[in-house]
C-alpha cells in the first residue's frame, strides 16, 4: 500500500513542533549597534513571548569584524539576571559580515524581550 506513512507524519509534526520557538527575528539596529559596543536588543516576532518555553536559538548578524570568536556573550533578562547562553560564529556573508548563532537554555527567564 503506498500512501503516507506513520513515521512520516511523526517526523513532520516533530520538526513542526521543534521550529515553532524559533519564530523571532533581531531588530532591526542588531548589526548596527554590534559594531557600536551598545546592546542589542531581540524581541518575539508575535510581540510575547511564547506560552510554552523549549529553549531556543537566534542568529543575529554582525557588522564587519565587531564578533570576535574570544567574545563572550553576557545575555540578561529585563531585569538584569543574566542568562545561561553558549555561542558560536555559523557564517562570513560574501561582504564580510558575520552571523553569529546563540542557544539559550529552555529555564531561562524570558520574557517579551529576547535577552541579549
Amino acid at each position: 500500500m503506498s500512501g503516507v506513512h506513520r513515521r512520516t507524519v511523526i517526523k513532520g509534526a516533530a520538526a513542526a513542533a521543534a521550529a515553532a520557538p524559533f519564530s523571532w527575528s533581531p531588530s532591526r539596529t542588531a548589526a548596527a549597534a554590534a559594531g557600536s559596543g551598545q546592546a542589542t536588543e531581540l524581541h518575539w516576532l508575535e510581540g510575547s513571548a511564547p506560552a510554552v518555553h523549549a529553549g531556543a536559538t537566534r542568529d543575529v548578524p554582525w557588522a564587519r569584524g565587531a564578533y570576535r570568536p574570544e567574545r563572550r556573550f553576557r545575555p540578561t533578562t529585563a531585569d538584569g539576571e543574566e542568562v545561561p547562553v553558549r555561542s558560536w560564529v555559523t557564517a562570513y556573508s560574501p561582504d564580510a559580515a558575520q552571523w553569529a548563532l546563540a542557544a539559550i537554555q529552555n529555564l531561562a527567564p524570558i520574557g517579551d524581550r529576547i535577552p541579549s
